[in-house]
């Protein structure tokens, strides 16, 4: 019972999409209005606001999660498993809010806090795999889903643990699905992340 708890808690909590509050300040409209993705996510308020608005995103997305767990680890008995139980809850909340019929963002931040919060060293390492994936095939989408199996792979010791990181990784599958599909057809959007860095410097 305490774990269904811990995920209505974090589900409440990612219902705030910190994405579509920035951008109504910003601009007065709706996150689900800007660009083609229409994603209340980071790189999206970054891309069509800019940075310092992208920022607020990220930090108001990290903090919801990180709100999550602390109450999980504060008022439960649950253990580390409060980690990623909260994470779970508000990575449901952000992807899924019921104030949006249930249309959100793809919980790459609230995935990234509560992997990171777990289990950090495993955690960067998954993350530089991911990095490596995206250099090489410049595809975000098939990074952010080599992230989330590579730690499963590395982290899942238990079953619950395998458990709730599997359904971490079934997550971002359906939310990349879109651009996953179209990965094999050569149709998917590419980001040269290392052209870009290097235009930079």
């Amino acid at each position: 019972m305490q774990i269904v708890f811990i995920l209505i808690i974090g589900y409440g909590l990612g219902n705030i999409l910190t994405g579509d509050i920035v951008s109504r300040i910003y601009t007065k409209k709706s996150a689900f209005e800007l660009g083609t993705s229409h994603n209340p996510g980071m790189a999206n308020i970054t891309a069509h606001i800019g940075i310092i608005p992208g920022i607020l995103v990220l930090c108001g997305d990290i903090l919801k999660t990180v709100m999550a767990i602390i109450i999980a680890i504060k008022c439960f008995d649950v253990g580390r498993m409060g980690i990623l139980y909260a994470g779970l809850g508000a990575t449901l909340g952000h992807n899924f809010p019921i104030w949006h019929h249930f249309k959100g963002g793809k919980g790459v931040t609230t995935t990234a806090t509560t992997i990171f919060l777990y289990s950090p060293l495993l955690a960067l390492i998954a993350l530089i795999a991911g990095l490596i994936v995206v250099i090489v095939t410049k595809y975000l989408a098939l990074g952010a889903v080599v992230i989330v199996f590579a730690y499963m792979a590395l982290v899942a010791r238990t079953p619950q643990e395998l458990l709730v990181c599997g359904l971490f990784t079934a997550l971002m599958v359906y939310r990349n699905y879109s651009q996953l599909k179209l990965i094999p057809s050569g149709q998917a959007e590419k980001n040269d992340i290392l052209s870009k860095f290097k235009k930079k410097h």
